[in-house]
């Protein structure tokens, strides 16, 4: 349980970072890559040391992995468009609302995880409590066509989910966790340094000291919240259908109780429902998991 507790505090540590970004003017995008850099060399740094690079290819999940590093980047980019065409509220639900994907995909394949009637009144409870937790302002669509960016949104997030979800399972020595965490964030930099380049060359604007230092810290926090992640799913006394869910709605609950206390941030009454409704749905999943 530790390593879920850690993965939710540093999780919400992002949010709380990206919160900073505005006030330190920092760009988003060349922090990110900064970010990716900083936690693909944390990963580096150990496994290199135990492992040559033609043994890290040879793991069975080192492929996959990096893929996931390119849906990183995909993911990134189709939550900005999203913020920027259906509002900043549409685009978190969508990715948060990624944590059925596990939950429903699992079970299916793998009978040894937990799914039952708890589950499935808590999944719905997680989902309505998202929407309401999360949704900040009214929502006007002018072209449907849109609605097609939060649905990608939420297919990649969910993949993302469950890809790390599946091969994390397969964690057979100390090192795989560093390994498992630094190869998605090894394809991601690679991907968001030829994107950062070829954006710098065009507009003639590079990196600034500010963001290297806003991407450096992102990367430490953003490599502990997938280590702790995957250290959660192959140790953890539970199921991956108890885990991603009750790790995404953790990240809620935790980064509502910060913007109220450090940015005094309001919150409707609806929000307040939500926040209400992803605890009871917590409980459901821990009850599903121990009765």
């Amino acid at each position: 349980m530790i390593w879920l507790l850690l993965s939710i505090l540093f999780s919400s540590g992002i949010f709380l970072i990206f919160k900073m970004f505005d006030s330190w003017s920092i760009r988003t995008f060349p922090a990110i890559v900064t970010n990716y850099g900083t936690a693909m060399a944390l990963g580096a740094v150990v496994v290199l040391r135990q492992m040559s690079p033609a043994e890290v290819f040879e793991q069975s999940y080192s492929f996959p992995l990096l893929g996931i590093g390119m849906v990183f980047i995909g993911i990134f980019y189709l939550m900005a468009v999203t913020a920027q065409k259906l509002g900043v509220s549409v685009s978190s639900v969508a990715a948060k609302m990624a944590l059925a994907m596990p939950v429903i995909v699992f079970p299916l394949l793998d009978s040894t995880e937990s799914f039952g009637v708890l589950h499935i009144v808590g999944l719905l409870c997680a989902l309505l409590g998202v929407w309401w937790a999360s949704v900040k302002e009214d929502v006007h669509v002018s072209n449907r066509k849109l609605l097609l960016l939060p649905v990608l949104v939420f297919v990649g997030s969910g993949i993302i989910d469950c890809v790390l979800g599946f091969y994390s399972r397969s964690v057979d020595s100390p090192l795989a966790p560093f390994l498992m965490t630094t190869l998605p964030f090894t394809a991601a930099f690679a991907v968001g340094l030829v994107v950062s380049v070829g954006n710098a060359l065009k507009s003639g604007q590079w990196i600034k000291l500010r963001e290297l230092i806003g991407g450096f810290l992102l990367g430490i926090i953003n490599f502990g919240s997938i280590y702790f992640l995957v250290r959660a799913v192959a140790e953890a006394p539970f199921s991956r259908t108890f885990i991603f869910p009750v790790n995404n709605m953790g990240i809620i609950l935790l980064s509502a109780l910060a913007s109220f206390i450090l940015f005094k941030e309001f919150f409707s009454v609806r929000n307040r429902l939500g926040v209400g409704l992803c605890v009871v749905a917590i409980l459901l999943f821990y009850f599903g998991e121990t009765l």
